[in-house]
């Protein structure tokens, strides 16, 4: 009996975390299709904000843009952390204990210290602190922005990783040049 309660109770309050994190996201998405641009009730439906959005140049291509950067990120930030998840689970090598330690900080600041130090260390800048043109600086985002998200891909390989058939290794290096 207590233990049914127990669960009861730890799904209610499951149901109410979920509530609480979802429920701000679908009435923003909801208000998107009213017609007063202030939120307003009662609610009236219009698809004029996304009429409005879809002549928008600027903002298409910022949204194309913020894909791109998207998909370049996370194949980045992949292709890093499978890469130092390998090496750290089958080989020994000089510094691994510091590496290990290293992939933890990314993941237990705040995004937002993180990401700071982040633009101030992957900064492009020339002498005189003056800032390099902003094609150059967005070229080289997908990598700055891979430098967060690798060691959680890192760490969440490592964590799970079982050793593959050894004759499968081969046939990889053999069609996939690995």
């Amino acid at each position: 009996m207590k233990g049914s309660v127990l669960s009861l109770i730890g799904r209610f309050w499951l149901v109410l975390i979920l509530v609480f994190l979802y429920a701000p996201i679908l009435v923003m998405a909801m208000m998107s299709f009213n017609a007063s641009p202030f939120y307003q009730l009662p609610f009236k439906f219009s698809t004029e904000w996304y009429e409005q959005m879809s002549g928008n140049q600027q903002i298409i291509a910022a949204a194309i843009r913020s894909m791109l950067i998207a998909l370049a990120t996370t194949v980045i930030a992949t292709a890093l952390g499978t890469a130092a998840s390998i090496a750290l689970f089958r080989y020994e090598f000089p510094g691994k204990r510091v590496f290990q330690v290293l992939l933890f900080p990314p993941i237990a600041i705040p995004w937002l210290i993180t990401g700071t130090a982040m633009l101030i260390f992957f900064s492009p800048s020339v002498s005189g602190g003056a800032r390099l043109r902003s094609s150059l600086a967005t070229s080289r985002l997908p990598y700055r922005m891979s430098s967060s998200p690798s060691p959680r891909a890192c760490r969440a390989l490592t964590s799970r990783w079982k050793k593959p058939p050894v004759p499968w290794e081969p046939l990889a290096g053999q069609c996939c040049g690995a």
